[in-house]
């Protein structure tokens, strides 16, 4: 006999339907049993008849039981100790997995990728959505991201980045690794010459050969004596020393790149329009007379982590072969597509990137006030070049694990330049990457202070 105690939560066919799963589940209901019929059960439960022909339809969807013309309904051939009861769901429900927090509120934030959204205008996205979104719904995705959204790429590119493109030569991707993959399937088993310390620090993939920094940037004299093909850099703002390659070191990589026709150069343009005190640096694409340099590019210095979308600039003949050779292309959503091309052609959009700049600026030259204010002897590199800058104590100071233990301690982030690096930087010892795009202005006096009594 089928029994259901009904409680006020629920639709009643739904505890008709949990009801009959227990009871297979205990063995009360065993495969080849005879239901009631719908009426029998109906009367039998003071329920409408719907409620039970309900219950019986989505017991036969779910696979439970099954019918049989003009003989009525069945248990399937099931095995009870493979069906869970609902009594058992919510009584036990796993063990959820450890995961390590990653989300810190730090007392004071150093890092590099930390970003100061506060003057970005939330309503000119809100404004655009209704429109975008109608777009998005209408228009169909193509192989290399919407034409349109392409176009306003190029223009942006063409403005900022003195990168003369064409739509076609666009690829638009959902961030840096996706570009990488694209780049990968389009090489065969391509070699990488990567800087370092640099962004690919992580990688202990033997096809990414480590090129150490020196003064001037990339070392294109290691570069030449490895086996190295492709040449990955940030030659704009070198990460994480923020060194900027100077015209006769691009020169040099370029007429190595030009030595051997499977030879190519990605340029990671990480930082584009953020130079603060003086015109941005033309990037190494421009130069190339012989399209041998893909650009790799994304949003996230001007947008924050809140949009994925990312680009490559590729010559006409890697165009050609994405074709030939069918190269999948992960598609990002059509929505932010046309989110982000709606902001770039917007009159907003170089009115905010000036008020970034503005406010970035007078963080960059408080930190610098108060860092001489303090008379500690430290040497500050490449400032006015990006969002962070590099700072040597010229003192000596605790080893870096003692370091690591007081910024621990007093809740502070700060990084320092042999965290990304695989090769020997005795220069780099004293070395840390002093990022101040997501400290308020407000603070940074409190910030210096707290920090250099970590080192001191």
């Amino acid at each position: 006999m089928i029994t259901v105690n009904f409680n006020s939560k629920d639709h009643l066919y739904i505890q008709v339907v949990r009801a009959i799963i227990n009871q297979i589940a205990s063995g009360d209901l065993k495969s080849g049993d005879k239901l009631p019929s719908r009426r029998t059960l109906a009367k039998q439960l003071d329920v409408s008849l719907n409620t039970v022909v309900s219950a019986y339809n989505q017991l036969l969807d779910e696979g439970y039981i099954i019918s049989k013309e003009r003989s009525g309904y069945f248990i399937d051939l099931l095995s009870p100790d493979m069906i869970p009861s609902y009594q058992d769901i919510e009584a036990q429900l796993p063990i959820p997995p450890e995961i390590p927090d990653e989300h810190f509120d730090y007392r004071y934030d150093f890092h590099y990728s930390s970003r100061d959204l506060s003057n970005l205008n939330i309503n000119q996205f809100l404004h655009s959505a209704p429109k975008v979104l109608e777009q998005s719904i209408q228009q169909k995705n193509e192989k290399q991201g919407v034409y349109s959204v392409r176009e306003s790429i190029a223009k942006y590119l063409t403005q900022y980045r003195g990168v003369a493109t064409h739509p076609e030569n666009i690829i638009i991707t959902g961030g840096h690794w996706e570009s990488v993959a694209i780049i990968d399937s389009l090489l065969e088993e391509p070699l990488y010459g990567v800087e370092d310390p640099g962004y690919y620090y992580k990688q202990e993939n033997s096809r990414f050969l480590k090129i150490p920094i020196d003064k001037y940037g990339f070392s294109v004299a290691d570069l030449e004596k490895s086996p190295a093909k492709i040449a990955i850099t940030t030659p704009n703002h070198q990460f994480p020393t923020g060194i900027i390659m100077g015209l006769r070191r691009r020169q040099r990589l370029l007429k190595w790149v030009y030595e051997e026709s499977d030879r190519y150069i990605i340029e990671n343009d990480y930082y584009n329009e953020f130079r603060l005190n003086r015109n941005t640096v033309p990037s190494l694409m421009s130069l190339d007379q012989n399209e041998r340099v893909i650009l790799m590019g994304s949003f996230r210095q001007s947008l924050g982590s809140v949009f994925r979308l990312s680009y490559l600039v590729l010559p006409n003949h890697l165009i050609e072969r994405v074709y030939q050779m069918n190269i999948k292309i992960p598609s990002i959503s059509l929505f932010e597509q046309y989110l982000i091309s709606h902001f770039l052609n917007s009159d907003y959009f170089s009115t905010y990137i000036n008020s970034l700049r503005t406010n970035y600026r007078r963080k960059e030259k408080k930190v610098i006030e108060m860092l001489k204010k303090s008379q500690i002897p430290i040497q500050i590199h490449e400032a006015g070049s990006g969002l962070y800058f590099v700072i040597t104590f010229e003192d000596d100071i605790p080893e870096e694990s003692i370091i690591k233990e007081r910024l621990e301690k007093a809740n502070i982030r700060l990084e320092s330049v042999n965290q990304y690096s695989t090769l020997t930087q005795s220069n780099s010892s004293n070395s840390y990457i002093l990022g101040y795009g997501g400290l308020a202005l407000a603070e940074i006096e409190a910030a210096i202070q707290s920090l250099l009594k970590i080192f001191y």
